[in-house]
């Protein structure tokens, strides 16, 4: 009996601590998903085995592969084991950059399969990995492997698949939203532009009449009554145009005048109202619309090539709504800095000298490279301000 208490104070020594087994548990599988993306990948290639020069004969992924779970041996032949998943996830990382295990495990627990209905799992991870699950359970996959070898980004993960139909459907209305606007614009303008085109053709036969040879009877009535039927019918497509933004914006469709009131006062009135709605919206509204929608483009866009790449990590869900709130800074305030194809020639250039583009398309492509505005806005203030650049050093004497 007391030969029992040795032997059984050794085994315990030697058997893996709780802390241990999970240090292990997750190196080894994130040594799994290195092997599974670089082998996966046709520009990757895994670490080369060893030619005969090489003090090790063995080949690194074969090392790999003779380790088993739960460790086995003494101490010492467990030390060497964890030190060759190092090693081995050392190499790997190098051999599947840019992505990483930390990226390649993020990926797969947002997008990868079986991922977007995946909930904890009961069983245990170390059982999943060496294939000793309970029957009837899913056999291991890869979203297996990144919750064992990450299984604090689970709930990030878990956010981050929610976030992605909202900010896809936030696209897609803004997108809505921005055709919409744009096309009220365009209609407005044809409306107000063919009410003044009407307004001063017909002033333009009243001053004709008045100081020329007097027309006869009959054409001048029908000529009057031309004039009168076009203008009821550009001052009723003004008023139908404006009254959603007059009851949007309550805004009066008429002024109070002395008696008799002067003609067509209140399609003069919806006029001028006209124009300053239209100058609002295309010039403060509209561009950022354009500015979000460009950087929401490049939001999807970038999650998109990031899942593909398997470069995908939980920072990049904050830095998409920072991203779109620049877009609409920038959308906004683009007009500022840069001359559109339309601007006078007499106009000064802008930050980006005279671009030939439109106002909208500006503003959409400042929304969809807003990084690269804002770093030649710090270029153009370093140069107005005579800032030196911080990453040049001075030239030695």
């Amino acid at each position: 009996m007391p030969d029992d208490k040795p032997a059984a104070a050794s085994l315990h020594a030697d058997a893996p601590a709780p802390f241990q087994e999970f240090i292990f548990s997750s190196e080894l599988a994130e040594v799994y998903l290195l092997l599974d993306n670089v082998s996966m990948s046709t520009n990757k290639s895994l670490p080369p085995a060893p030619g005969p020069g090489d003090s090790d004969p063995k080949d690194l992924i074969e090392r790999i592969c003779e380790i088993r779970w739960p460790p086995v041996g003494t101490t010492a032949d467990r030390a060497r084991q964890a030190a060759v998943l190092l090693r081995a996830r050392d190499e790997l990382n190098a051999a599947a950059a840019p992505a990483t295990g930390a990226t390649i495990a993020f990926t797969l627990l947002v997008a990868g399969e079986g991922a977007m209905g995946r909930r904890n799992d009961p069983v245990p991870a170390t059982s999943l990995l060496i294939g000793t699950a309970p029957a009837g359970h899913t056999p291991p996959s890869r979203v297996s492997l990144a919750t064992m070898a990450f299984p604090n980004l689970r709930n990030q993960a878990r956010q981050f698949r929610m976030a992605i139909p909202i900010l896809v459907g936030a696209l897609f209305t803004l997108f809505a939203a921005t055709s919409w606007l744009s096309w009220d614009i365009a209609v407005g303008n044809s409306v107000l532009a063919e009410w003044t085109k009407v307004k001063a053709s017909v002033t333009q036969d009243s001053n004709a009449q008045a100081g020329g040879p007097a027309l006869p009877a009959s054409a001048q009535a029908l000529r009057q009554q031309q004039n009168a039927r076009d203008l009821a019918f550009a001052s009723t497509n003004l008023d139908h145009w404006l009254s959603f933004w007059q009851f949007v914006l309550a805004a009066p469709n008429h002024v109070p005048c002395p008696q008799p009131c002067p003609p067509n006062v209140n399609a003069d009135v919806n006029e001028k109202w006209a124009g300053a709605i239209l100058n609002v919206l295309g010039g403060a509204v509209l561009p950022v619309f354009y500015g979000m929608l460009g950087a929401g483009a490049r939001v999807v866009r970038t999650i998109s090539a990031n899942i593909r790449e398997s470069l995908l990590s939980p920072r990049h869900l904050p830095l998409a709504f920072v991203q779109l709130t620049l877009g609409a800074v920038i959308g906004g305030c683009i007009g500022l800095f840069v001359t559109p194809s339309g601007a006078p020639s007499s106009a000064p250039p802008g930050l980006l000298g005279s671009v030939p583009l439109s106002a909208s398309a500006l503003c959409f492509i400042a929304g969809f490279g807003v990084d690269g505005v804002f770093q030649a806005l710090e270029s153009l203030i370093g140069r107005v301000f005579n800032i030196a650049d911080p990453t040049k050093r001075p030239k030695e004497a």
